[in-house]
């Protein structure tokens, strides 16, 4: 009988804290659409966050827990070429913060509690976007190059037509990336390893995909 009073309680503990700190998650498709000589191609990712309240204890502590779920979005182009728009934004990848922070922007949302009822989609401004890159090898990480918007055309031989965002009820799906980008399984191992540069781009494994 005891056994039952403590599960219980028990029930009844985690309810509560449950009530008091809940979870919030919300869905969006990002979607890249280029133009590579006339024929339109387009590409998405899924992204699933859940911010957590948690108690603050210190100063220090943030008012939310939070995770993601997604990987970038990856095109391939004519000439063997390819496009990919990160979980990063920045003149170097270095907002890591990106797919947490693009949905409040865009969509001028201030209450967490009103991310999961949100609907709609926006296309980016070029402030907004995510970092894009190219990578000429697929197996080796050194040689991923960021991509300015201005010289997509010229060094890309395509142009860019829009990155959007749009809500969706639609499942996260495994990650594929890495059999476009192999040198990522290497990344994957040494993720907790890597050191970031100012000014410098790092192939963060968390930029490419985030589970």
């Amino acid at each position: 009988m005891r056994i039952i009073y403590v599960l219980v309680a028990l029930v009844v503990v985690v309810g509560l804290y449950k009530l008091r700190y809940p979870t919030y998650t919300y869905r969006y498709r990002m979607t890249v659409e280029i133009d590579a000589g006339g024929e339109i191609r387009s590409h998405s990712s899924v992204i699933e966050v859940s911010l957590t309240r948690q108690p603050r204890i210190l100063p220090e502590v943030l008012p939310f827990h939070r995770s993601a779920q997604g990987q970038a979005v990856f095109i391939e182009l004519p000439a063997g070429k390819n496009l990919v728009a990160l979980l990063a934004s920045g003149a170097v990848g270095e907002h890591r913060d990106f797919p947490f922070d693009v949905i409040p922007q865009v969509f001028k949302i201030k209450n967490v509690e009103d991310l999961p009822k949100l609907r709609g989609r926006r296309e980016l401004a070029a402030d907004q976007m995510p970092t894009l890159v190219t990578v000429a090898n697929p197996g080796d990480a050194k040689t991923v190059q960021v991509v300015k918007l201005a010289s997509i055309d010229s060094l890309l031989g395509v142009h860019l037509r829009s990155i959007s965002v749009e809500m969706t009820t639609d499942s996260v799906p495994a990650p594929d990336i890495e059999r476009h980008l192999p040198f990522l399984v290497q990344a994957r191992e040494r993720q907790r390893s890597e050191i970031g540069y100012p000014n410098v781009f790092t192939p963060f494994y968390s930029s490419f995909i985030r589970w």
